[in-house]
Formats: C-alpha cells, sequence, structure tokens
C-alpha cells in the first residue's frame, strides 16, 4: 500500500514537473526571442507542416526514443517505451501553454527579455520537479543519456553537445525550407546559459525547505 502511495506521488510530481516545464518553454517561445535549444527542430518543424508545436514536439520525442532502443539494442529498458505516452501528454501541455503564454506576447523588447527570462525560471523550475520526481526521464534526457552511454561522455557534457547540434539541424531545415532561421535567436543563447542557473537555485530553495522540514520534525 505504501508502495502505491509512493508511486501515484512520483506520477504526480513528475506530471506537475511536465506541466510546468512546458509553461516555461511556451513562455520563453512567446517572448519571440528564440525558442530554448531542445525545442528549436519541434518548432521549425511546426512552421514547414502546419501542425502544432505540442504535436510536432510529440513526434520528435518519439523519434528520441526510437534513437535510444538503436542505440541499447536488446538492453533498452521496456519501461522506457513509457516515454513515448509521457511525450504525448507533454505536447498537450505544450500546446496549452502556448494559448495561454500567447496573450503575454509584447512587441515591447524589455518585456520580451523579461517574458524570455521568466519562461527560463519556470523551465528551471520544472526540470527539478521532474528529477524530484525520481521517475521515468523525458526522451530528451533519456536521449542524452543514451548518447553519453554510447560515445562515453559525461551527461553535462553530452547535453551541451546535444543542445548544439540540435540548434544547428534546426538552423540547416529552417533555411533549407523556408529560407529563414525559426525559433533561433538570442532567447536561445540565453536559456541555453540560463536554465541550469535556475534549475541549482530551485534546487536550492527545495533543499533548504526540506532541512528546514527535518529540523522541525
Amino acid at each position: 500500500m505504501q508502495e502505491t502511495s509512493s508511486s501515484i506521488k512520483s506520477i504526480s510530481i513528475l506530471l506537475v514537473g511536465m506541466f510546468t516545464t512546458a509553461c516555461g518553454i511556451a513562455m520563453v517561445t512567446q517572448a519571440q526571442l528564440g525558442t530554448t535549444p531542445i525545442s528549436t527542430v519541434p518548432l521549425v518543424a511546426a512552421a514547414i507542416s502546419g501542425l502544432s508545436f505540442g504535436t510536432t514536439t510529440f513526434l520528435v520525442n518519439a523519434v528520441f526514443v526510437l534513437i535510444q532502443k538503436l542505440i541499447f539494442g536488446r538492453h533498452f529498458n521496456p519501461i522506457n517505451w513509457l516515454q513515448i505516452p509521457l511525450a504525448f501528454a507533454f505536447g498537450l501541455f505544450l500546446d496549452v501553454g502556448m494559448h495561454f503564454a500567447e496573450f503575454m506576447k509584447s512587441e515591447d523588447y524589455l518585456w520580451q527579455l523579461a517574458l524570455n527570462m521568466g519562461g527560463n525560471a519556470v523551465l528551471g523550475l520544472g526540470i527539478i520537479l521532474e528529477i524530484r520526481s525520481k521517475s521515468i526521464v523525458l526522451p530528451g534526457e533519456g536521449l542524452v543519456m543514451a548518447l553519453a552511454y554510447f560515445f562515453r561522455k559525461p551527461f553535462p557534457k553530452m547535453k551541451i553537445i546535444n543542445d548544439v547540434t540540435l540548434v544547428c539541424l534546426a538552423a540547416v531545415i529552417g533555411w533549407l525550407c523556408l529560407s529563414t532561421f525559426v525559433g533561433i535567436g538570442q532567447g536561445t543563447l540565453i536559456s541555453a546559459i540560463c536554465v541550469g542557473f535556475f534549475v541549482k537555485c530551485w534546487h536550492m530553495i527545495f533543499s533548504a525547505f526540506n532541512l528546514s522540514e527535518k529540523e522541525q520534525g
């Protein structure tokens, strides 16, 4: 009974984290300065296909899972297939987030910067919630873990390489198909630099909160 309760709690935290992450990405994207690095390919795919940002995010994430399967082969843990329904839910969350963040759009540059930074802070919160759920990772992180295993590189270093590769791929696709860069700008660079910082800040806040709870107990 306790194990079931713990599982429900983990899944609940994961879903809240996913929704928070999706809202953060939506805010960064609607700031119109460039989306987050990992979202560049789905955004350019949405611009080309006419599908929603959430739909293309789901499709790209499904491809990420298939790549993991190719890397691990028979050692691929079947539980990782659950990343696909999670990616579907995340795509829905992202479309909802984009709808509400639409009302935050402005042509004022200072507001765009503020919205971008606010989105990065929200994104950092979502990521730390996902981590603290101690459950299944999303396909984006799962792909980086698989690539780190394949190339024998540390996860943080592989994360940077993966993000840069996705941005370059999105740039090439956008230029070839639309003769322009979609979703790539100074906001993309800001997100690449700041999200990790916000994750560390949220981690410190949650750690301090847990410590104070233990002291009171």
